[in-house]
């Protein structure tokens, strides 16, 4: 997918280069998978009026937003409906319109920032004390944004994946108000599973298993079948 090769191209482009010169590149991976279940929805309305969308365009969003009834249906079976008052629907176009995230990378001033929707992630090459201090001044910007617009961030869930080939490493805690992130030794990043050596041995080992759980299941299931063709449209279906 697109952006999928616009993560990989980064971290091939400039983090690999980096790494394999000694370098060190912290990066960090910031949890915010509710931020389209808990935006508000006055922000939501007050944000297109502030970048120049005509008045009209923001009713409509008005009434797309406000009083919006939702109901789960389970075997025919209607529960009964709640009205909420926040979120957006993720997925659909007009989201793209009036969810904000976007602006959030205006607020990331010394390192690189990746993001696609609510998939949020900063990367700074630390070569000096001085480097992890900018870094930690990109992750408060980043706090105190999502706090004003309403947002929040999960310490326990953010995490940092640090990159160095080098003796001596760059030791140093980043934090979340008085939350220390864990640091990790490989993340699962759209997709694909970075470790922290850059040689993508944890990847390459999850789609071999993976690979052989559904080869597992393929020749268990086609065990009675008598064509091999039969087999392969079976196997290349899943």
């Amino acid at each position: 997918k697109k952006y999928v090769k616009k993560h990989l191209k980064y971290i091939f482009f400039f983090v690999l280069p980096t790494v394999c010169q000694r370098g060190q590149v912290e990066a960090v991976y910031f949890d915010l998978s509710k931020a389209f279940d808990l935006s508000d929805h006055s922000l939501l309305i007050h944000k297109p009026g502030s970048y120049g969308m005509i008045t009209s365009l923001c009713s409509m969003l008005l009434d797309y937003l406000f009083n919006r009834y939702n109901f789960v249906r389970v075997l025919g079976h209607l529960f009964p409906t709640l009205c909420f008052s926040f979120g957006c629907a993720a997925g659909v176009h007009t989201c793209a319109d009036i969810f904000f995230i976007n602006e959030l990378a205006s607020n990331v001033y010394n390192s690189v920032i990746l993001q696609y929707a609510d998939v949020i992630e900063i990367f700074r090459l630390t070569l000096f004390l001085d480097d992890c201090e900018e870094l930690m001044d990109d992750v408060r910007s980043m706090c105190d944004w999502c706090r004003a617009n309403m947002l929040m961030l999960f310490p326990s869930k953010t995490t940092v994946l640090s990159m160095p080939r080098k003796v001596g490493k760059i030791n140093f805690t980043i934090q979340i108000g008085n939350v220390s992130l864990r640091t990790v030794e490989y993340t699962y990043d759209l997709g694909v599973y970075i470790d922290s050596s850059l040689t993508f041995t944890v990847h390459v080992i999850y789609l071999i298993n993976d690979l052989f759980s559904k080869l597992g299941v393929v020749s268990r299931i086609t065990r009675e079948f008598s064509k091999s063709k039969c087999v392969l449209r079976y196997y290349t279906s899943r």
